[in-house]
């Protein structure tokens, strides 16, 4: 499978959506919120990048790299901890909605 161009940016997980976990770009116009939000980077190259709330709420960051597994990104984090699956569901210009396994 070929991923969507759709698929490549910055993505930051928008809970105001329901059903699948819904991302949308970096700089979408998101409600105030308490918390950093999670999110990620998808680069054409094959790195990726996730973020998740830290100490403080600042965000930690961790990077890995992805590779394509039917209709999912196999994520293989650098510092060899456990990965991470997305099934990609959705992808279109300031959408990405995927299910993390």
């Amino acid at each position: 499978m070929a991923l969507s161009e759709h698929v490549f940016g910055r993505w930051l997980f928008s809970h105001e959506d329901g059903g699948a976990r819904v991302y949308r770009p970096r700089d979408s116009p998101f409600a105030p919120t308490r918390r950093p939000r999670d999110g990620f980077d998808i680069d054409p190259d094959g790195r990726f990048r996730v973020f998740t709330p830290g100490a403080a709420d600042a965000s930690k960051a961790r990077d890995g790299r992805w590779t394509v597994a039917g209709a999912s990104i196999q994520v293989a984090y650098d510092d060899g901890g456990p990965g991470l699956a997305l099934e990609i569901v959705d992808a279109a210009p300031g959408v990405l909605k995927v299910r993390r396994h």
